[in-house]
């Protein structure tokens, strides 16, 4: 996979990352799940893993990565959702549902 720009014809996602990892210093990085393409997913795993900078991940059941994906992670939390808002009440607490 190689450096991709971006719609705009701007930088590429991978120059932009490897450019915070150059100018921070970046001790971890945290990643939550929300439907990214996986090619780019790959390319942040790639970028912040090179130089050994852990990476957690918290997933909430949508569209999970694969398990490669999730095994190269420093660790990775579950987040329960539920579909109805009494559901979700009744598990996390009453008003939880509207804090989504």
């Amino acid at each position: 996979m190689g450096d991709r720009e971006d719609a705009a014809g701007g930088a590429s996602l991978r120059e932009e990352l490897k450019r915070v990892v150059g100018s921070l210093p970046v001790l971890s990085v945290h990643l939550e799940d929300g439907g990214r393409d996986p090619r780019r997913l790959r390319e942040i795993l790639e970028t912040f893993q090179g130089p050994g900078i852990p990476i957690t991940y918290s997933l909430s059941g949508n569209d999970p990565p694969s398990d490669d994906i999730l095994l190269s992670m420093a660790s990775v939390s579950v987040r329960l959702s539920f579909p109805e808002e009494a559901l979700e009440d009744a598990f996390e607490g009453s008003g939880r549902w509207s804090h989504r």
